[in-house]
């Protein structure tokens, strides 16, 4: 697990890159995935929050950002990070759990966590370039949603190991 505090250059580039994906999708014709059902502010707010995520796996891991986003109008074919990585982010809560869903690209799968003030705890990771076991299979009890793989704090692979 590592902690790192975002600079407001590092919020402003966040924010920028998440502005441009938002249009790109736009564009596009995509929504956010599995369902979303939230207004178009939440999603540029999630959005943001999601490329503070990987700036702040990328600053914790000093690998380099590519602030990456299609600007041909088709789907997104690589990782968030180079190598393979994509960044999973999450406001803090009581139950957090990484989430993968059945048809996710196989990559390393990392989970970090917005503590909120511009601060994000990298948790660790989890490799679905594995087969993941059915016992982590939820819709977290809600009906309308797809299922998908919640992995649990505990079980996600230390972050030193990617």
């Amino acid at each position: 697990m590592k902690k790192v505090k975002l600079l407001p250059f590092e919020i402003q580039m966040a924010s920028d890159v998440a502005n441009r994906r938002f249009i790109e999708n736009i564009k596009m014709n995509r929504t956010f995935g599995a369902g979303y059902k939230g207004s178009n502010e939440k999603t540029l707010a999630l959005g943001i929050m999601g490329c503070c995520g990987e700036i702040a796996y990328c600053k914790g891991q000093n690998v380099f950002f590519n602030g990456s986003y299609s600007d041909e109008h088709k789907q997104y074919k690589d990782t968030d990070i180079a190598g393979g990585i994509e960044i999973r982010t999450q406001q803090r809560k009581t139950t957090n759990k990484l989430i993968i869903r059945p048809n996710d690209k196989k990559a390393k799968y990392v989970l970090v966590i917005d503590e909120g003030n511009w601060e994000y705890t990298i948790q660790g990771f989890y490799p679905y370039i594995i087969d993941i076991d059915s016992k982590y299979l939820t819709n977290f009890g809600i009906s309308s949603r797809p299922y998908c793989y919640g992995i649990p704090l505990q079980d996600l692979y230390p972050i030193e190991d990617i």
